[in-house]
């Protein structure tokens, strides 16, 4: 492995096996003793159950079209670990990883720091903003928002995007505590503003009793910009990113982009937010049967009663076949994607692939796919989670989904895959299928939506041909990750997949 790798792998396996009490006092201590990096770098502070990822990404853009060198924190990350922190969207470089990281080891050690892997990524991701000379900094929340790493943070902004029931076991079961968490990152005096699905009251009672100019998305706009009954959720995020930007520059107006690049830069999406491909099934099918040439790997297909090699797409028909990517991997996200599938491609019929982490509430996740899609076929995998061991089995999920279905989506109406290439392959077959679907018409074509864990786009996104960075799978390779406190770490990593 390139020493980048090699440090990449000692960080997942930092305090690993000791139980975590989430708070602030580690990474209190790791920053004061790296020089407190994150302190006077103006940050616009992001949480959310949803949405938050892709607020930052487009408030980011708009500062860095603005003329502002501007750094961006967001978790997790799909193919590289370097996507993590980037500066004007470049991703940090593997050298910077190779200063920075053996020095906060290092100081861990010598200052008895039991710091976690997202509390050491969060130090890394500051002193990386500092040592680049940034102008401003967005920052994504790892979970919930009071105990997170990131907010030691004292920021110019602070933003909720939405709240719903995720991460249950850690935030609490129900709205009103899992909005408290998330309120814990306004400051006193800082501006707060939420995105209009949020818990108003409850969120207006925390900035009242912090002092905070309380605003939500809708009030912070200006008059005549109104949502419309239709809204999707990118929507939102852009109206949210734009709300975000006019108090920032208000409350500090050397921080005003003009409107060119606040209009350009929130209508960016990060990439798997409802991102639409036209994909070639026929290159797909040969990409597909080159593999197998190649590895010789095979996957075992309860649809098909055996083996079937990774060339299983070749049977299918050619042309183009349209293909979605959105990592929706809670209920309410779900709904979300599939309402607008069925704006963006009405009257096709859809084809799903999904895979979910083995924090999520998998039952409710399929149960939502099975309600607000009708798919023709659920093709369901196992993500190859190298680092995180976090996959639920497909063996629960086919289970699960025949009890929700009725026995409808059984054996021989839903496909699984197991094995390394299990997510690779299920997006074969939906491709496959696809392209023989609707009577050879390209734009009657069944609808491919790949969605559920971030964990699984990685492969997915390989298979696709995108040419972008990855970390070998030796560098996520996390030795004993069975053990329940280090499941529990794990699943910290950052978080929300």
């Amino acid at each position: 492995m390139r020493p980048y790798e090699t440090l990449v792998r000692k960080l997942y396996q930092v305090n690993l096996f000791h139980p975590v009490k989430m708070g602030l006092t580690n990474i209190t201590r790791l920053h004061e003793a790296l020089g407190s990096p994150a302190d006077g770098l103006p940050a616009v502070h992001i949480a959310g159950t949803n949405g938050k990822g892709s607020v930052a990404f487009k408030m980011a853009r708009s500062l860095q079209l603005g003329g502002l060198k501007t750094g961006l924190f967001v978790s997790p990350h799909m193919s590289c670990f370097r996507e993590r922190v980037q500066v004007d969207g470049a991703f940090i470089p593997e050298s910077s990883i190779e200063d920075i990281l053996p020095r906060i080891f290092d100081l861990c050690e010598s200052e008895d720091i039991p710091a976690t892997f997202f509390e050491v990524t969060t130090a890394l991701a500051f002193q990386h903003f500092r040592e680049s000379g940034v102008d401003a900094i967005v920052v994504e929340t790892g979970l919930g928002g009071r105990l997170d790493a990131t907010n030691i943070l004292k920021p110019a902004l602070t933003v909720v995007t939405s709240v719903g029931l995720d991460h249950t076991r850690i935030l609490g079961d129900t709205v009103e505590r899992i909005a408290l968490e998330k309120a814990g990152i306004f400051k006193p005096g800082v501006p707060a503003l939420v995105g209009d699905g949020c818990p108003v009251d409850i969120m207006r009672g925390v900035a009242e009793s912090r002092g905070c100019p309380f605003h939500r998305c809708t009030d912070a706009l200006p008059e005549g910009t109104n949502a419309g009954d239709d809204q999707d959720y990118d929507e939102e995020n852009t109206r949210l990113a734009e709300a975000g930007l006019i108090l920032l520059g208000r409350s500090h107006p050397e921080f005003c982009v003009n409107e060119d690049a606040l209009r350009r830069g929130v209508t960016q999406r990060p990439p798997c937010r409802f991102e639409v491909l036209q994909v070639d099934a026929s290159a797909a099918a040969a990409a597909a049967a080159a593999a197998v040439a190649a590895t010789g790997k095979r996957v075992e297909s309860s649809h098909s009663g055996g083996e079937a090699g990774a060339g299983g797409a070749g049977s299918g028909g050619g042309g183009v076949v349209t293909v979605v990517l959105d990592v929706a991997h809670n209920p309410p996200a779900i709904v979300r994607c599939f309402q607008k599938v069925a704006k963006e491609f009405p009257g096709r019929r859809i084809r799903v692939v999904a895979a979910f982490s083995g924090d999520k509430d998998s039952e409710d996740c399929l149960s939502t796919v099975l309600t607000r899609s009708a798919p023709e076929r659920i093709h369901l995998a196992e993500a190859s989670l190298a680092a995180t061991r976090r996959a639920t089995s497909v063996d629960v999920l086919a289970s699960r989904l025949s009890e929700l279905s009725g026995g409808k989506f059984d054996s021989s109406s839903s496909r699984v895959r197991r094995g390394d290439e299990s997510v690779r392959q299920a997006l074969r077959d939906a491709i496959a299928e696809a392209s023989v679907s609707g009577d050879g018409e390209e734009l009657e074509r069944d609808v491919v939506v790949v969605c559920g864990t971030v964990f699984m786009m990685a492969d997915i996104r390989e298979e696709l041909g995108f040419d972008e960075p990855r970390d070998s799978a030796a560098a996520g390779e996390v030795g004993g990750s069975s053990n329940r406190a280090a499941q529990d770490n794990l699943a910290r990593t950052g978080t929300d997949g």
